[in-house]
């Protein structure tokens, strides 16, 4: 697989954003999915949200309402914990019978200053798992 070259940087705070960030959303997904749904409590409300996917559509937190989803909080550049934790998510995708019932995937960009539409479109054409890529401007 060929990952975007970027530039390289010596901080790596948006690596460790995001990955605590993922690591937190699995805990939580995790938690959620070993109860029974009588046990699950609502945590409150998400707050909707407008970003933009890779073809400069429009998308809000609203229209996924009712919908499974996995949010992935990443970049392309990432050098590592990005591209291995997609690479396992994709083979426990290719392994299921039921992709169907799979949540969509999406892989909310932390850096839209370097994470171009191309770039997004690009790096997410690595994996089989459907992910809609989506930036904002902050």
């Amino acid at each position: 697989m060929e990952l975007i070259p970027r530039h390289k940087s010596n901080s790596t705070l948006p690596a460790r954003f995001a990955g605590g960030i993922f690591m937190a959303s699995l805990m939580a997904l995790l938690a959620v999915a070993s109860c029974a749904p009588s046990q699950l409590k609502n945590l409150g409300k998400v707050e909707d949200f407008t970003l933009q996917d890779v073809n400069g559509n429009v998308v809000q937190w609203k229209d996924f309402r009712g919908k499974p989803v996995l949010a992935f909080f990443g970049y392309t550049y990432c050098p590592d914990f990005c591209p291995m934790t997609l690479h396992k998510l994709q083979k426990a995708f290719d392994a299921s019978d039921e992709k169907e019932n799979w949540p969509e995937l999406l892989f909310l960009s932390v850096d839209p200053e370097h994470d171009s539409p191309n770039d997004l479109r690009k790096y997410l054409s690595e994996f089989t798992y459907p992910a809609l890529a989506l930036t904002g401007t902050d």
